[in-house]
């Protein structure tokens, strides 16, 4: 004989939710997921671009401060010393070699320092677009009052 349930006898309760219920919840997360994912990965990449921007921000200080004490010693120097490391000057800016701009940069945790003919690329570690995520620093023309550029590209941070 089969159980039927009946009009005047309640449905069983069941202990757990509906799958209705179960799904909903879940689409509701995801959806919830999707919009932070985007705001965290967003948020990322702000924070890595703002570290470019201060970094190239510290580079120019460091060869205005290099080259202010190449003119007090009236442009004699070969070498500066900024907060008690040695850098080489090159044209009285820093260089772009091991003993120059690179030897004084503190805060370049996290970066790579790429060395080229006359420049010295910092490459922010961890972008989505390594090289559009970078710093350059050019050391100033031979015989040129023109001072070091910094140039500094976060599009793709």
């Amino acid at each position: 004989m089969r159980n039927t349930p009946r009009a005047d006898r309640p449905l069983p309760e069941s202990p757990g939710f509906p799958l209705v219920e179960v799904v909903v919840t879940i689409s509701l997360l995801g959806i919830v997921g999707a919009f932070a994912l985007s705001r965290f990965t967003r948020l990322a990449n702000t924070a890595r671009a703002t570290t470019v921007a201060t970094l190239g921000a510290n580079l120019r200080r460091t060869a205005e401060a290099a080259h202010a004490q190449f003119l007090a010693s009236g442009a004699h120097l070969s070498a500066s010393t900024i907060e008690g490391k040695s850098i080489h000057l090159e044209n009285g800016y820093p260089g772009t070699g091991p003993d120059g701009i690179r030897n004084v940069v503190i805060e370049s945790d996290g970066f790579t320092a790429h060395e080229g003919a006359g420049f010295v690329t910092f490459i922010r570690a961890g972008a989505p677009a390594a090289q559009q995520c970078a710093v350059t620093y050019r050391h100033a023309p031979a015989q040129s009052p023109v001072p070091p550029e910094t140039d500094i590209d976060v599009s793709g941070c």
